[in-house]
């Protein structure tokens, strides 16, 4: 590769609905997630890059469409804001990422956050709201360290979950949305050869697609060839370029 810096990529990532592909690894946590719940909230498990934030946000936009109000809650957010002007605002709500938000506090603002998401889960039950949590880790793996009455309200939520084993279409499908938000296009042959080669994982289709995006706007003016494929993909293994 050139070595040439290129400017930085922003680009707008779509969330909508008909973006979603729905496959044998997601079919099922995507048909608990949009039916009827047995509580007021729900936790969607997933590793990094398997389409959870985008199936909360899809989410999010049916209860629009059933006419409700909703918020994408962040950590940053909840701590800022009284639950109270929450709820006021909206009870329907996605929060990405709970883990992070509990993993990522502050030693002196962990009892605060945990009051905050307890307080809220309340308040969202109390007003016959919904609220869909994401998370990598499984409620029964949060720290132990949390007030056992936070755990036991995460613990009892509904649970979707989705797991990426060689799906094939789903892979393909992360592949073409991600350089899709780009704005880059890919032959379907480019397509299965770069499945063939890349590490077949979601994480690894990000990483990719990232320096994919980099690669070809600092060589060869936003397209992408073959020779920069071949060369991502030995970097990305670690091997030299050839």
């Amino acid at each position: 590769m050139s070595g040439q810096i290129p400017l930085s990529l922003d680009y707008e990532v779509s969330w909508r609905p008909d973006n979603f592909s729905v496959t044998k690894s997601n079919s099922e946590a995507f048909a608990k997630a949009m039916g009827d719940w047995s509580s007021s909230r729900f936790m969607l498990n997933a590793d990094i890059a398997c389409g959870k934030t985008h199936l909360l946000n899809v989410w999010l936009q049916k209860q629009r469409e059933a006419g409700n109000k909703t918020l994408l809650l962040s950590g940053l957010e909840l701590m800022a804001r009284a639950v109270s002007e929450i709820i006021s605002e909206t009870n329907f709500i996605g929060f990405d990422d709970l883990d992070l938000f509990f993993t990522e506090l502050e030693p002196t603002d962990a009892k605060h956050g945990e009051d905050k998401i307890f307080h809220l889960i309340e308040a969202v039950d109390r007003s016959h709201g919904k609220m869909l949590f994401t998370s990598r880790l499984y409620a029964v793996n949060f720290p132990s360290t949390l007030h056992e009455r936070v755990l036991s309200r995460l613990r009892s939520a509904d649970t979707g979950f989705i797991k990426i084993r060689d799906d094939e279409e789903l892979l393909q499908a992360m592949l073409l949305k991600q350089f899709g938000d780009r704005g880059i296009d890919l032959s379907p042959t480019l397509v299965a050869g770069i499945l063939s080669q890349v590490q077949r994982s979601p994480e690894a289709i990000r990483k990719f697609v990232e320096s994919a995006d980099i690669a070809s706007l600092a060589e060869n003016g936003g397209k992408l060839t073959r020779p920069t494929i071949h060369a991502i993909i030995r970097s990305l293994d670690g091997k030299p370029n050839k």
